[in-house]
């Protein structure tokens, strides 16, 4: 990253699943992570940064359909696009559907979605930020749900002894982040989040 005369500090990004984040982290070949998993670690602080709701997405069968929300209980789990956002997401979806219920895909990443909605009998529970990157697709229509659950967080996780001389890099990525959450309007940033 560079500002107009010098360069503040190398930028290096990784995508990885939260153990493996928290593994990097820990072990300080990575200084900072993005999470959606607070996992308790005696090594690793963990700042919670936003929040964002969850929706159900589908294909439109019709597109002036005025529908703005579904009640969970009209949602067949047999058609559903299974993505777990967060324990909690999946301890709600565990209340309204059978966990025994084979569900017709379970998807890893949020981004295969769209590779598999090719029908209106199909539907996913994404976070907003999924949502957006939906907005290409006009076919896809968001919807509210009637008894939503929890807003996903995002945590910051840092190790809780840094690399000495990361430690002014990681505080100017910190204020690029924090900027950069403030002015996405699908977030709740948290009050009182450390930048």
């Amino acid at each position: 990253v560079r500002n107009d005369s010098e360069a503040l500090f190398d930028l290096t990004l990784w995508t990885q699943d939260t153990a493996g984040i928290y593994r990097m982290v820990e072990s300080r070949e990575a200084d900072i992570g993005l999470v959606f998993e607070n996992i308790p670690s005696k090594n690793i602080l963990i700042e919670p940064l936003f929040t964002e709701k969850l929706y159900v997405v589908r294909q439109c069968e019709n597109r002036g359909e005025l529908r703005t929300a579904y009640h969970p209980a009209e949602l067949d789990a047999e058609n559903e696009l299974f993505f777990n956002s967060s324990p909690t997401y999946q301890a709600w979806h565990d209340q309204w559907w059978n966990p025994s219920i084979r569900l017709y895909v379970l998807i890893s990443s949020e981004t295969l979605i769209l590779d598999f909605m090719d029908h209106p009998r199909f539907w996913a529970v994404v976070p907003a930020s999924v949502v957006k990157s939906f907005e290409k697709r006009p076919d896809i229509k968001a919807y509210e749900l009637l008894f939503p659950p929890d807003s996903r967080t995002c945590y910051r996780i840092t190790n809780r002894t840094p690399i000495e001389s990361h430690i002014r890099s990681m505080q100017v990525f910190n204020e690029y982040l924090k900027s950069y959450i403030r002015n996405l309007p699908f977030v709740e940033p948290i009050a009182g989040s450390p930048g």
